[in-house]
């Protein structure tokens, strides 16, 4: 409990008038001069005098407790506007906690555009992975998924992943596996027919470098001369 402020107190009693006056009604002017000082002095010491009047003592204490009342009422206040501060600051300072990770988990994992139309979506992290399982042949795989998107808008509307999509073993790698296999095969194809192209090229240069040749046609036109 508060000590009794004895100037603050003095400044807040509040009396009861009625009680007052049938106190001091019958008093006559030199009894309720001195009763009067009596009590401000009282009252500004604390009430604490033995010889305080109990009416005075009364109004005294019913004005402090009301005092320390409002006083508590205040802190109270105080103490909650300050909590509540600390509660916003604390909330505010996790909500920019979350969104300061959101952005960097953005900026790690956020998905871009790739394709000649731009439909297909990866991160980083996806890409690396997609060029480890097709090297030199990924534009290839993206391109086919990125069309086929294009051309099968509703059907591609499914693929809420494109690196799974993409992965190995799925429709895309296979597309890709059967392209490759389709160009080997051309290649050795036309591989086989330079080279028989080229051997036949060396055989008539072959044929027509040998001096023996030369000399039966020149011989043989001469004789036909």
């Amino acid at each position: 409990m508060m000590a009794r402020p004895k100037n603050t107190i003095a400044n807040e009693i509040i009396f009861d008038v009625r009680a007052l006056w049938e106190r001091i009604k019958d008093m006559d002017s030199e009894t309720l001069g001195k009763y009067i000082r009596k009590a401000f002095n009282d009252m500004q010491n604390g009430c604490v005098a033995e010889d305080t009047d109990e009416f005075i003592k009364e109004q005294y204490n019913r004005s402090f407790a009301e005092m320390v009342r409002k006083q508590n009422k205040q802190a109270r206040k105080y103490k909650n506007r300050i909590a509540r501060k600390q509660g916003e600051e604390t909330a505010n300072s996790k909500k920019q906690e979350i969104t300061n990770n959101a952005i960097v988990l953005t900026n790690v994992d956020e998905r871009k555009p790739y394709g000649t139309c731009q439909h297909v979506m990866l991160t980083a992290e996806e890409g690396r992975h997609l060029r480890e399982v097709y090297g030199p042949n990924l534009e290839t795989a993206i391109d086919i998924l990125d069309a086929y998107i294009e051309n099968n808008g509703k059907a591609a509307k499914k693929y809420k992943n494109h690196a799974a999509v993409l992965r190995k073993g799925n429709w895309v790698w296979h597309k890709v596996q059967d392209m490759i296999l389709q160009q080997a095969r051309l290649d050795r194809a036309q591989c086989g027919m330079k080279s028989f192209k080229q051997a036949d090229r060396d055989e008539r240069t072959r044929f027509f470098m040998d001096t023996s040749v030369v000399d039966r046609m020149i011989d043989n036109e001469s004789k036909a001369i």
